[in-house]
């Protein structure tokens, strides 16, 4: 079964993503469908790969759709220093 996924029209605004990115990360979701997605009405986040770059997608199931609420780009994480 295909999902279709809805992308709301203030992350647009909100987010500082050129909204061709947007819906290039919006059609790889429809590709690879991650197995994390729940399947009730609740909110998750996915993290998307593009062009080297990770994007961390905020998402919500409404009804047979699944909404797209927000998009930024993720920090680079650095190394961890350990404690003495």
């Amino acid at each position: 079964m295909q999902e279709d996924i809805v992308i709301d029209p203030k992350v647009f605004i909100q987010s500082k993503i050129h909204p061709t990115v947007i819906e290039q990360i919006r059609q790889k979701m429809l590709k690879n469908p991650s197995s994390m997605r729940p399947k009730g009405n609740k909110k998750w986040q996915e993290i998307v790969s593009h062009d080297g770059a990770n994007f961390a997608v905020n998402c919500q199931r409404e009804d047979d759709k699944i909404a797209v609420l927000g998009v930024r780009k993720t920090r680079k994480r650095g190394p961890k220093w350990k404690k003495r």
